[in-house]
């Protein structure tokens, strides 16, 4: 019986350790080449932590096996591993080079709805960081409002020259203004 669980923990370790192997070539191989290398990627993560597991557990079956197993693991990932987990070193440079492209992604959650102090910190923080491509989600750009600042000219303001809001939808109280 014990033999028999062995060989059996053994083949779910090589199984996995397969598969996991096959997820690492993601980075080398186009998704239009071999399509379900993309899928495994997506669970690259997992497959990570479950063949660590495996290669830990065959250790106490075959010790030298499982020092191969482990190596091999550890340096067939360590594209994707260095993708995947944050283990980036530099910080962020405040200072963009001309090479650089600086894009910002946020959802405002309306903006106009927001309490003017979180309107303001939202504004700085864009003007902060000086981004080159910003991308905004559930903007609402409400004009001719007292107290309430039209989240379209903000950006004009600052620069932002070309926007583009889609499904533009700009409300009007009160009387436009041209």
């Amino acid at each position: 019986m014990r033999r028999i669980l062995r060989t059996t923990w053994l083949l779910i370790g090589i199984a996995v350790i397969a598969t996991y192997l096959l997820s690492c070539l993601s980075s080398y191989i186009r998704p239009s080449q071999l399509s379900f290398i993309s899928l495994l990627a997506l669970s690259f993560p997992y497959l990570f932590i479950m063949a660590v597991f495996c290669t830990c557990t065959v250790f106490f079956i075959k010790k030298q096996a499982a020092f191969i197993a482990l190596l091999l693991v550890i340096l067939a990932g360590i594209k994707n591993i260095s993708n995947s987990f944050a283990f980036h070193t530099a910080g962020w440079d405040m200072q963009k080079k001309d090479t650089n492209l600086r894009i910002m992604t946020w959802n405002i959650e309306g903006f106009s709805s927001l309490s003017p102090a979180k309107r303001q910190g939202i504004l700085n923080t864009i003007n902060k960081y000086k981004p080159d491509i910003l991308c905004l989600q559930e903007v609402t750009n409400i004009e001719n409002v007292k107290g309430r600042l039209s989240f379209r000219r903000e950006l004009d303001s600052m620069d932002f020259k070309y926007s583009i809001f889609s499904n533009d939808s700009v409300k009007f109280i009160g009387k436009k203004s041209k």
